[in-house]
């Protein structure tokens, strides 16, 4: 290496392309919320001890998270993160990542850069909506070959349940501008005469980020923690909304994504995907009642209506019927569940596609990643937030836990497999209310008295069901083939 190569020179490697120290820094769009505790680094061998644990035998579904509130949470994460040059091979600063995703909850994996630089994506004011194979149901907009989405983030094209729930927004953010029209049934929440697709873009945003407050956190974590950090006051016969000082995450310049969110706490997601999803009614009579692989071990050269693999135009008959994924109220018995939040991850997790290599599980890929960013141990992050840490015993370890398999086994063990730890539901509370009170475009800072518009449609308190009910009037629950013509046979390449 030359003298140009070394660090400290005019021609010095860039920050974040090779082995670098540990970050102390609380500011960038990547930090650390623990910045004070040693990082953990354990060897290869028991990372891949620990992952060859965590394959599921018996699979257990929950008892209160609906399979919907799984891709929900990975729709949230492609907004508000998105990381592509951090390496499994060597540690990384977080301070030197760059999230290609602002930190806040603006759907901009919906809007993405906008009108002006990302046009082909719009038509006028709507957001363009393309057409499944044999032009009978919505998809995402795509090109011809190899039918790419053309979408905010490529990555909501990655399976075909996430992909709709993009299309959701899509159908959302397009209902909303006719609805808001002169004479339309939401003409009176126009804040001014002025652009119908900024006032359509507003209440696309803070119905989403009421989703988040009110619907996604409660349902996944301890409510002595939000509790402690969300605070409510009744006002006028209304709600005043804000979040309270947080202990750990503390923005001092702009908001940042922490690492332990983003590569531990947050995974926790990983862990509720079941291995098979029916789609809808119709699909499900046409297979005999066999519900779809997410994905297969080798799906470019499995059977493409075999798996739920996406970056390909939906096949026909395919349009999710929600009410199999969300609670909608009345009769739930197609409502399918997520798994329990636990150290076991879904039997086709076990490889990802391509490869029968170890390194190519998720849970090694998870763990490996959690050491290269040097995050702490779960036991030290217990100690740091004064809750006594889970035993060895408890853990089935034999040394100290890497934070997203401590997080996974506390849920297990505290939250019945049904909510995060104390641990857990620290790192995701204050992080994501940490972001929505820093936001100064967020309902909570513009008016934190507001309440859903969009009409409710189902029991209860007004979430995600009425949402999709507004969005997606004619989803899949009612799917039909045209006239009197039955699907193709099962795996008919016409499809």
């Amino acid at each position: 290496m030359t003298n140009l190569d070394q660090p400290g020179t005019h021609r010095s490697i860039s920050r974040g392309s090779a082995s670098v120290p540990e970050s102390s820094l609380p500011v960038g769009r990547f930090g650390r919320m623990f910045r004070n505790l040693p990082s953990y680094e354990p060897e290869e061998p028991f990372l891949r001890e620990v992952a060859d644990q965590m394959v599921e035998g018996e699979a257990v579904d929950s008892e209160t998270l609906p399979a919907g509130l799984t891709y929900f949470g990975q729709f949230v994460d492609h907004d508000l993160t998105f990381d592509p040059v951090s390496s499994l091979a060597r540690q990384n600063d977080p301070d030197a990542l760059t999230s290609f995703r602002t930190p806040v909850f603006d759907l901009d994996c919906v809007y993405g850069r906008g009108r002006d630089d990302q046009p082909y994506m719009y038509d006028g004011d709507k957001m363009l909506i393309g057409v499944a194979e044999g032009g009978n149901e919505k998809d995402l907009p795509r090109n011809g070959k190899p039918g790419r989405a053309l979408i905010g983030d490529p990555r909501n094209d990655e399976n075909i349940i996430v992909s709709q729930l993009q299309l959701a927004f899509l159908l959302l953010h397009n209902r909303l501008i006719d609805d808001l029209q002169p004479g339309g049934a939401l003409e009176q929440h126009r804040w001014s005469s002025g652009s119908t697709f900024q006032e359509a873009q507003r209440l696309a945003r803070w119905h989403y980020q009421w989703l988040v407050l009110e619907w996604f956190l409660p349902r996944i974590c301890d409510q002595e923690v939000l509790g402690q950090l969300v605070r409510k006051e009744p006002v006028d016969g209304g709600t005043c909304r804000s979040i309270k000082p947080r202990r750990f995450y503390d923005p001092q310049v702009r908001p940042y994504i922490p690492v332990e969110w983003s590569v531990a706490a947050y995974r926790f997601g990983h862990s509720l995907i079941r291995q098979k999803y029916h789609l809808n009614p119709t699909l499900r009579g046409f297979r005999n009642g066999e519900p779809l692989d997410i994905f297969l071990k080798d799906p470019p050269e499995a059977d493409r209506l075999q798996h739920l693999d996406g970056r390909r135009p939906l096949p026909p008959f395919w349009t999710i019927c929600w009410r199999m994924f969300f609670d909608f109220g009345g009769d739930q018995a197609d409502l399918q569940m997520a798994r329990k939040i636990d150290t076991k991850l879904a039997k086709g997790l076990e490889f990802l596609p391509g490869t029968e290599d170890p390194a190519r599980a998720l849970a090694f890929r998870n763990l490996q990643r959690g050491a290269t960013m040097g995050l702490p141990s779960g036991e030290a992050v217990a100690r740091r937030l004064c809750v006594k840490p889970l035993s060895r015993q408890q853990l089935g370890l034999q040394q100290e836990a890497p934070l997203w398999y401590y997080i996974l086994r506390e849920a297990e063990i505290f939250g019945d497999g049904e909510k995060l730890g104390r641990v857990g539901s620290t790192i995701v509370a204050e992080t994501m209310l940490g972001l929505l009170a820093a936001d100064p475009f967020s309902f909570l800072r513009t008016e934190p008295t507001w309440e859903p518009v969009i009409p409710q449609t189902t029991g209860g308190e007004w979430d995600i069901a009425d949402l999709l009910a507004y969005a997606v009037p004619d989803d899949g629950c009612t799917l039909q083939p045209p006239g009197e013509t039955p699907p193709p046979p099962e795996g008919a390449r016409s499809w």
